[in-house]
């Protein structure tokens, strides 16, 4: 359960800001890539904090935009919480272009850290990913 406060919001769909809160439980078990057969777990909370906004640039441009930022407080049996450095931060925005008859060119930028990925998978907390996609948009 968390919290969403729309501080401003013209269209619920394409023109709008807000912000949102929600905590978490993780709990994980992985192995551990730098050794054979040990496996490392960790539990505790994540605090997702998400800005979002959807604005509407020109009569036919568009864009999205989020930002995610979570930070993880690693929980240890007989001790008090304590901080880690298990954040994850996602940035992601994405413009459309309405070409008409339901089609839409979008072009999608995001960037995502996340040091747990780096951890268990042995690979860099960072990745960066842009896609260029034709879409047709239909109801059902």
């Amino acid at each position: 359960m968390g919290i969403k406060l729309h501080l401003f919001e013209d269209d619920p769909k394409d023109n709008f800001f807000s912000i949102s809160y929600t905590p978490t439980f993780d709990s994980i078990s992985f192995s551990d890539p730098s050794s054979a057969g040990n496996t490392l777990s960790r539990t505790g909370i994540r605090h997702y904090f998400k800005a979002e906004m959807n604005s509407i640039l020109s009569g036919r441009l568009k864009n999205q935009s989020k930002i995610i930022y979570a930070p993880f407080l690693m929980s240890t049996p007989g001790s008090n919480v304590t901080a880690s450095d298990e954040t994850r931060m996602k940035v992601e925005t994405t413009f459309t272009y309405d070409l008409d008859n339901n089609f839409y060119w979008d072009y999608a930028l995001e960037y995502e850290q996340d040091e747990l990925r780096a951890v268990v998978y042995d690979i860099d907390s960072t990745n960066t990913k842009q896609t260029f996609r034709l879409r047709y948009e239909f109801g059902l």
